[in-house]
């Protein structure tokens, strides 16, 4: 968590061994290439080194479906013949449209990867024919305004798709990407997806932590952009820390790293990023652990509505709390972000603690009482420190939990009135 480089330095470790899978047993490969799928590729997009993310899922999809990649690179070429390179006819169109709009800008081309192909056509259940948007393009200016500027040219010039315009430049992703996105027809009736964005955006899309701007003389420079990926690793790395299991380790990175985003605001209007299906419980974890502890409802565009609710994209979000409030276990149901989750586990296992220690405590009294032996505060420290715990809380849990007995609490403070018994 102090040095984000030793994070880069095992991405790049990953990326070098799944270049070089080829000598080792099939078994294997596939091991690294499902590990590398699951985590590694996830971890690379959630730190917003996008072409890293895009190379090490391509290398694992080919270990993993090679029949699939191989059938996209043949519909490729099949495609190809029947319509010729659109890369570059689609590219002068758009170069014709900013030229024409007065906005200097770069534009880039490129066929999407195979694995992103794929990922689409198992998501929207449809063949490779049917696929829209395989093509992507950059236009890449050198100012916010000239963004939105060839935003609005390229609009003038080609179809625009309905729905399917985007803006990450106001509203930033959670790993920092800032970009516009929009769907045109392009030629041949070819669906193209157009991201426009400014070289210092370019810059951190393509390497995320890992970009110009992050190190200088060794030293971490700070973030010039309104997401820091950076804190959502610290933040990973603290709930590490604070004694989650493995197991649970593992399936909050999962969460945090597999959604979609949405984005919602407080009443103040700060805007938290959430992953999709997200509800006011994980909202209220996103602003503060003590907000998610207390929270007893919620509100939404003004409306109160249940917390199993399902947060939408730009809705406002008020959380009511009660200081006294505790959360429930069902909340475990109900939230879906891996730092709410932990949350709620961990204050379910700080209350059920606090009632086996008074449980405990109670047991203990009666043990004493019952034979007339002083059972105060002296003897529960003589009884902790004598059957080797940390705290007289630890042992009153155990007594508590039913995992020991009164008779051998009171047995280590008076051995020989028990071993009389």
């Amino acid at each position: 968590a102090k040095d984000v480089r030793v994070i880069l330095v095992k991405l790049a470790d990953r990326l070098h061994n799944m270049r070089t899978l080829g000598p080792l047993r099939p078994d294997k490969r596939e091991r690294i290439a499902r590990e590398t799928m699951e985590i590694y590729a996830p971890l690379a997009g959630r730190m917003g080194m996008q072409r890293m993310r895009d190379e090490l899922e391509d290398l694992a999809f080919e270990v993993l479906n090679p029949e699939a990649r191989t059938s996209i690179m043949r519909r490729f070429l099949k495609l190809k013949k029947e319509t010729g390179d659109l890369i570059p006819k689609i590219a002068r169109a758009l170069e014709e449209a900013l030229y024409e709009a007065k906005v200097p800008a770069e534009v880039r081309g490129r066929e999407k990867k195979p694995y992103s192909i794929w990922r689409k056509m198992e998501e929207k259940q449809v063949g490779f024919s049917h696929l829209s948007d395989i093509y992507g393009f950059r236009i890449i200016t050198e100012t916010e305004e000239q963004c939105y500027a060839a935003l609005g040219a390229v609009h003038r010039a080609m179809r625009v798709v309905p729905g399917r315009m985007k803006d990450y430049i106001s509203g930033p992703k959670s790993n920092g990407y800032r970009s516009l996105h929009t769907t045109v027809q392009g030629p041949a009736a070819s669906r193209v997806e157009v991201q426009i964005r400014t070289r210092e955006m370019h810059e951190v899309a393509e390497h995320g932590v890992a970009a110009h701007w992050a190190y200088k003389e060794g030293r971490r420079s700070a973030n010039p952009f309104a997401v820091d990926p950076f804190r959502w690793l610290s933040d990973l790395v603290e709930r590490m820390e604070k004694g989650n299991t493995p197991k649970e380790f593992l399936e909050q990175v999962r969460l945090d790293m597999f959604h979609d985003q949405v984005f919602c605001f407080t009443p103040k209007g700060e805007v938290y990023g959430l992953p999709r299906g997200a509800t006011p419980i994980d909202f209220a974890y996103a602003i503060h652990t003590r907000i998610g502890d207390t929270c007893v409802g919620a509100k939404v565009d003004g409306h109160r509505v249940p917390l199993w609710t399902r947060l939408r994209n730009g809705q406002s979000v008020e959380i009511i709390r009660v200081d006294a409030s505790r959360p429930s276990p069902v909340w475990l149901d109900m939230a879906v972000t891996g730092r709410a989750r932990a949350a709620i586990r961990r204050a379910l296992r700080e209350d059920e603690r606090g009632e086996h220690i008074r449980k405990g405590r109670e047991v203990l009294r009666q043990s004493f009482a019952r034979r007339e032996l002083d059972g105060g505060q002296k003897a529960l420290e003589t009884a902790a420190r004598k059957l080797a715990f940390n705290s007289v809380d630890d042992m009153l849990a155990k007594v508590g939990a039913g995992e020991l007995s009164g008779r051998e609490v009171v047995g280590a403070v008076y051995p020989g009135i028990v071993a009389a018994e």
